[in-house]
């Protein structure tokens, strides 16, 4: 599910800057994930990172052509600092199918590839 396709990212550095980047995740490699490119076609409204605590909120808003009915959404974390963009392996992940339709969500590994 993750190869080929474009991720939003968001972290907050030692400095307690937040940050949140588009990539696109050509392949499986750190070298193979780029930052700053992807299609995801967001809206003219800034993309946001808040931390609260221990949870930290990633707020973005896509547009797309037509309506979505169902949509499957990996959704993983990561404990090391981006070097220069460049992200490093996940600590873990999961997957979650959202129907717009019906307005549920369901947990759906079926998706989950190997790390």
């Amino acid at each position: 599910m993750m190869v080929g396709s474009s991720a939003m990212v968001g972290w907050i550095s030692r400095t307690s800057h937040a940050h949140i980047k588009q990539y696109y995740l050509k392949g499986r490699t750190s070298s193979e994930v780029e930052p700053g490119k992807g299609d995801l076609n967001l809206t003219a409204i800034p993309p946001v990172v808040v931390l609260d605590g221990a949870n930290i909120y990633l707020a973005f808003q896509l547009q797309f052509n037509a309506t979505l009915e169902q949509q499957p959404i990996l959704l993983a974390f990561g404990s090391r600092y981006p070097v220069n963009h460049k992200l490093a392996m996940h600590d873990d992940k999961t997957t979650i199918r959202i129907d717009y339709s019906a307005g549920r969500f369901s947990f759906y590994d079926q998706f989950l590839v190997n790390p």
